[in-house]
């Protein structure tokens, strides 16, 4: 199955996927497709979703702080 963790901080979600494909989007406007590895920032206001490829310090955080 898909695997992925969302993270809010700051006014930022943070949206990483580890297996699998998930889209993410604002209400209003395009969305992006995530795949392993992957993850975007969504800060407040309409900004275009950038997909990037997490480092690997990065995801080691997250999934440390889930318990994963």
């Amino acid at each position: 199955g898909t695997q992925w963790a969302v993270d809010v901080k700051g006014g930022t979600t943070s949206v990483l996927v580890t297996r699998g494909r998930v889209g993410v989007r604002r209400p209003e406007g395009a969305a992006v497709v995530l795949g392993p590895g992957e993850g975007v920032d969504v800060a407040r206001g309409t900004a275009a979703l950038t997909v990037r490829t997490w480092p690997a310090p990065r995801v080691a955080a997250l999934l440390s702080r889930l318990g994963q």
